[in-house]
């Protein structure tokens, strides 16, 4: 039996520096990664996003806001969740 997760995310947007007139890059926290049997995976996410929608009801998560406190956002992935991006973000 293959296990994933259904991983949690807080995702934000950042200002990443003034080249070719200012650039953003999203990036996320973890909040919560719950293992499960793949055949469960997408079951569990829609499970979880009902929750997750209102949090984001209850919140600026418009991430395109500079007013934005973030938003959550559901994924399934081979492992627990870890923030993104890795290392260093730079323009290109």
């Amino acid at each position: 039996m293959k296990i994933v997760y259904v991983n949690v995310y807080l995702v934000d947007r950042f200002y990443g520096g003034p080249e070719e007139g200012g650039w953003y890059y999203d990036a996320g926290r973890p909040f919560r990664g719950i293992p499960t049997a793949a055949r469960k995976a997408e079951r569990l996410r829609d499970k979880v996003w009902t929750v997750v929608d209102r949090w984001n009801g209850d919140r600026v998560s418009d991430i395109s806001s500079v007013s934005s406190d973030g938003c959550y956002t559901v994924l399934i992935e081979d492992g627990p969740p870890a923030p993104f991006p890795e290392g260093p973000v730079h323009y290109e």
